[in-house]
């Protein structure tokens, strides 16, 4: 399926994926920009844009060694609401920055914030965790 076609696909995980991958941009940028001030909400703010790069692009995940009780654990309909979790942590930790005067990294903390809600609405809806084909996934699989 094309990229066209999967942002049509109303699955709110690939919705969420993008939006991750947003905030991750954002993450990286602000927080190299700004590296002097807030030194300790920079650093988190980096290491949160690496794990959501890991975790969203399929092609990097793959390099990372895993095991079947991992997946069990971890995949299928659960990694929505794993993800959610995670997200939403991050999430929380970035606002809690922006407070304290790291207000650069408040578009990053806003994109966390979305990713973590659609992963929400996607764990509602129990759809499948699916990844974008641009980026290495499966992508969503056609009904022929």
């Amino acid at each position: 399926m094309s990229f066209p076609e999967e942002l049509k696909s109303r699955n709110f995980s690939i919705y969420a994926q993008i939006s991750g991958l947003i905030s991750a941009v954002f993450l990286l940028v602000f927080a190299l920009i700004n590296i002097s001030h807030q030194s300790g909400f920079r650093a988190l703010a980096i290491i949160f844009a690496v794990v959501v790069l890991v975790i969203e692009i399929s092609v990097i995940a793959r390099l990372i060694p895993s095991n079947d009780s991992m997946e069990r654990f971890f995949g299928g309909k659960k990694r929505n609401w794993w993800r959610f979790v995670l997200y939403l942590v991050f999430a929380i930790i970035m606002w809690v920055a922006v407070s304290k005067d790291a207000n650069s990294l408040g578009v990053g903390a806003f994109f966390l914030t979305i990713s973590a809600l659609l992963y929400l609405l996607a764990g509602i809806t129990g759809q499948e965790s699916i990844s974008l084909s641009i980026l290495g996934g499966s992508g969503i699989e056609t009904q022929s």
